[in-house]
């Protein structure tokens, strides 16, 4: 009788071991990362190639890092991504996200992987004001529940009061449009998203710089397991001893480092007037 009760209470202290293993080893054990992002150049978006950007390319080296495959959840704005994570729907959120102290009440940040400082833009022409006659005179247009979005309602809190319009996107892109378009004047986006499309816009200009650099980090639930945020952690630092994070972000990213007004209008001018005239030969050489 002894043996009998001895080896019941070996499977209960069994059970009870497999039932707090962490969050980093169920995922190992269940194979799948489930990941929230968004659209976005600096995210995720598609090519004929398949996925791209930083955020994807970054999620997949960590899988490949853990051995498991990658599920994404893809939030239609930027409304959403916080509360899949906060309401454990996902692992983690990397969607390009600034680390703010609004967000910090409801998930946890990893360390930052790169910086971001965002910028007020507007057309080439128009009125460039101070600082404090700006932020008076003009309404900033700005995605709901980004980054940005947070950095606005901190500067109103410390009386820097700015009228914004929120608007419920994936990304700053279909407000780059609206401005191109001239349906408005000023929005506020990632330095990345401004740099990329000051490439092909030249039109565009910086009217009022924001702010300093941001981190960039990715999101976990409010938990006390932190064992996969520690290994994100751990990661992104091996990553930049390594340059890998380096190189990653300056395949999205060098191409428009150092472009000015003067170069973009080259380049601009080129794409017109010398890419037609190779197309076919690069479409031939794509389908090879």
């Amino acid at each position: 009788m002894h043996i009998k009760w001895s080896f019941y209470f070996l499977l209960i202290l069994l059970a009870g071991c497999s039932d707090q293993s962490t969050i980093l080893q169920q995922i190992k054990a269940s194979g799948e990362l489930v990941v929230a992002t968004r659209w976005g150049a600096d995210t995720y978006h598609s090519t004929e190639y398949g996925a791209a950007g930083i955020e994807h390319d970054l999620v997949e080296r960590f899988a490949r890092h853990l051995g498991v495959k990658v599920r994404y959840h893809i939030a239609d704005d930027f409304m959403h991504t916080i509360p899949l994570t906060s309401h454990n729907r996902v692992d983690f959120a990397a969607a390009g996200l600034i680390r703010s102290e609004l967000k910090g009440n409801r998930v946890i940040f990893s360390k930052a992987y790169r910086f971001d400082a965002p910028k007020i833009i507007g057309l080439r022409g128009t009125t460039r004001n101070k600082d404090d006659v700006f932020w008076k005179n003009n309404t900033v247009h700005i995605v709901s529940g980004s980054g940005i979005h947070d950095i606005f309602s901190k500067l109103n809190q410390d009386q820097t009061f700015v009228k914004t319009k929120a608007h419920n996107l994936g990304s700053a892109e279909p407000l780059v449009e609206k401005l191109l378009a001239k349906e408005i004047d000023y929005i506020a986006a990632p330095g990345f998203l401004v740099d990329l499309m000051q490439r092909y816009y030249p039109q565009l200009t910086v009217a009022v710089p924001l702010i300093e650099p941001q981190p960039i980090s990715w999101a976990f639930p409010k938990t006390q397991d932190d064992s996969l945020r520690k290994e994100v952690d751990w990661f992104f630092t091996k990553l930049q001893q390594e340059g890998t994070l380096a190189s990653l972000i300056d395949r999205y990213q060098g191409h428009i480092n150092g472009a000015n007004y003067v170069s973009n209008m080259r380049f601009f001018k080129h794409m017109h007037k010398r890419l037609p005239k190779y197309k076919t030969w690069f479409q031939a050489a794509s389908e090879k």
